[in-house]
């Protein structure tokens, strides 16, 4: 495995466990602590083994179903912050958890897209 690849997974894991941890104090940590456990967990395994692409890829896939449904949709509560417009998709909520989960999509993606080439090029 490429040193940067498995460096920047390591990263990427302590990266969504500190998410995790700031979830605590969420009025729904239940439902965001383990939206970013599972993905660091996927991270650093895949810095020890190679994970098969499905897992990264359906991980990847549920965040960015949940982050467009999320804006679309959009939620009836959202915190106050001050500097953040409270209408539509640009709710202060709204952004914050849509730009976690989309981190998420896009990294879990990228691991799948790397599982599916390192698979396509060792069967070669």
């Amino acid at each position: 495995m490429n040193r940067a690849w498995a460096a920047a997974n390591a990263l990427a894991a302590l990266l969504f466990l500190y998410c995790a941890a700031v979830q605590i104090n969420d009025p729904d940590p239940w439902l965001w602590i383990p939206t970013y456990v599972i993905p660091a967990a996927v991270c650093a395994a895949s810095v020890r083994w190679h994970a098969h692409p499905a897992i990264p890829g359906v991980v990847g896939g549920m965040a960015a179903f949940w982050t467009f449904s999320l804006w679309w949709v959009g939620i009836e509560e959202s915190h106050h912050m001050s500097g953040f417009p409270q209408f539509g998709m640009l709710r202060e909520e709204l952004v914050r958890e849509g730009l976690g989960l989309g981190l998420v999509a896009v990294w879990m993606i990228a691991i799948a897209i790397y599982e599916l080439r390192r698979r396509n090029l060792n069967s070669s």
